[in-house]
């Protein structure tokens, strides 16, 4: 019974990948964000959040750089990927 409970999640993975495709990364940098310091990204990451999860889920990347955003809202199916050498500055804006 084991054997075929395998088989089965198995198969139920394969179709979901086939009609729903792999999860994809997005990076803030399409939706305009900049990483100088001085810009409120917190439009850009939003809309990054947002595109990533309507599309199925995947990861919203922060490259190397310092971005200030003011609260952004995560959803379901979206992890926010922090990679080296990138600052996520808070702030009230």
């Amino acid at each position: 019974m084991k054997v075929f409970g395998r088989v089965l999640l198995l198969t139920l993975c394969v179709t979901w990948v086939a009609r729903n495709g792999w999860a994809e990364d997005v990076t803030i940098l399409t939706y305009g964000a900049k990483n100088d310091g001085k810009t409120i990204n917190t439009v850009a990451i939003q809309q990054a959040i947002d595109a990533c999860s309507g599309s199925g889920g995947g990861r919203v990347l922060v490259p190397a750089g310092i971005f200030i955003s003011g609260t952004v809202h995560i959803k379901r199916g979206v992890n926010l990927v922090i990679e080296q050498g990138a600052v996520l500055k808070g702030s009230d804006q």
